[in-house]
């Protein structure tokens, strides 16, 4: 990734699969990480629940 900053992106996702997380590199250099497993799964059931609601009208 930091030969991707070198160059002059201002924002980076790195996916790290094996360990579940991601990571935000910002353009004022800092850099978040985030549980991906757990993200996943509230949007799965985010998207779920908006399906029954759809399908409830």
């Amino acid at each position: 990734m930091e030969e991707y900053r070198e160059n002059g992106i201002r924002l980076g996702w790195l996916i790290d699969r094996h360990n579940q997380q991601a990571f935000v590199y910002h353009q004022d250099g800092m850099i978040t990480c985030y549980a991906i497993i757990d993200a996943i799964k509230n949007l799965g059931n985010q998207l779920n629940h908006e399906k029954r609601k759809v399908k409830g009208n």
